[in-house]
C-alpha cells in the first residue's frame, strides 16, 4: 500500500510564528476531492513543512504524492508524482505578472501561460508549441488532484486570502448620503460596485471575488452590510476550472425613498 503525502513549505507571515513542535491535526475534504476519490486529509506540520496523507473513500491512502513549496522564486512551486509520472506547477498569482507554468517532464508537454489585466485574457508567455489541450487529456485526473488538494489545504489553514490576488481599481469613496439611523429603513437603490480576483481555482476565485464585493458595498454606507443584490460571477481561466481571473458585480443598499421628513424615526 502506497501512501500519499503532500509537503508544504510555507515562507509567509501567518505561518512564521508557528511552534516547532510536530503537530497533527485531519482535515476536511472539499465535494470537488470527494469526487476524485479523496475523502479527508490528516494533516502532519512541523514548522514550516505541512505534510498531508490523502485518505480515499475506502479508509487506505491514495497512490500518489505531491510537494508544494511556498515563495521560491517563482512563486509557489507543486511537484506531483502520479500513476503517470510527475508534474511540475508553477504559481505566481502576485500582480502586475501573474503567471503560470505546468510541465509533464515525461511526455515533454508544457504549457506556460502570464495573466493581462488590463485586457482581462491568459496569454502565452513563450512562444513554444503550447500542450494545453493534450495535457487536459493525458494528465487530466493528476492534475485536478495537485489543484484540488493545494486549494483545500489552503482553505483548512485560512489561507486563502494569501494566495489570491485582488486586481481592481481603487476602491470608491463611501457615499455616505447625509448619514443614517438603525431604524432608518433602508432599500437597494446604492451604487453597483466590482469585485474581483485572481485565484488557483474557479470556485476560491469567485468565493473571493464575492467577499470583495460584499465589503465594498459595506464600507459604501451605514444601510445594510453586504450587498443588496449580487450577479452572477464571472471567469476566465488559463486551463479548464483552473488558474482564474473572475469578477462579480453588487449594488449596495440607500436610503428608503419614502424615509423624509414625514417618515417616524427620521433619518439623520
Amino acid at each position: 500500500m502506497k501512501r500519499t503525502f503532500v509537503f508544504i513549505m510555507l515562507m509567509i507571515p501567518t505561518l512564521a510564528a508557528v511552534s516547532v513542535q510536530a503537530q497533527s491535526v485531519p482535515g476536511d475534504a472539499s465535494e470537488k476531492a470527494k469526487i476524485l476519490g479523496v475523502e479527508r486529509y490528516q494533516y502532519n506540520r512541523e514548522a514550516k513543512v505541512i505534510e498531508i496523507e490523502l485518505i480515499g473513500s475506502d479508509g487506505q491512502a491514495l497512490d500518489a504524492s505531491m510537494r508544494l513549496e511556498f515563495d521560491t522564486p517563482e512563486g509557489l512551486l507543486v511537484q506531483y508524482s502520479g500513476e503517470k509520472g510527475p508534474l511540475t506547477i508553477t504559481w505566481s498569482p502576485m500582480l502586475p505578472n501573474p503567471k503560470i507554468r505546468i510541465e509533464d517532464p515525461t511526455s515533454g508537454i508544457a504549457v506556460h501561460r502570464r495573466f493581462d489585466p488590463d485586457n482581462r485574457v491568459w496569454l502565452r508567455e513563450t512562444s513554444e508549441r503550447d500542450g494545453a489541450e493534450k495535457l487536459l487529456s493525458s494528465r487530466s485526473r493528476g492534475f485536478e488532484i495537485a489543484m484540488t488538494t493545494l486549494d483545500d489545504a489552503l482553505s483548512n489553514f485560512g489561507l486563502n486570502m494569501h494566495f489570491s490576488n485582488l486586481p481592481t481599481e481603487a476602491p470608491t469613496p463611501p457615499e455616505k448620503v447625509g448619514g443614517c439611523s438603525q431604524e432608518c429603513p433602508s432599500a437597494c437603490t446604492g451604487s453597483w460596485y466590482r469585485g474581483a480576483a485572481l485565484a488557483a481555482t474557479a470556485s476560491s476565485c469567485c468565493y473571493q471575488a464575492t467577499n470583495n464585493v460584499n465589503n465594498r458595498c459595506t464600507q459604501a454606507g451605514c444601510f445594510c452590510f453586504g450587498c443588496c443584490q449580487i450577479l452572477s460571477c464571472d471567469s476566465v481561466c488559463a486551463l479548464g476550472d483552473y488558474f482564474c481571473s473572475c469578477g462579480v458585480s453588487g449594488k449596495g443598499c440607500g436610503p428608503d425613498p419614502f424615509c423624509d421628513g414625514d417618515w417616524p424615526p427620521q433619518c439623520i
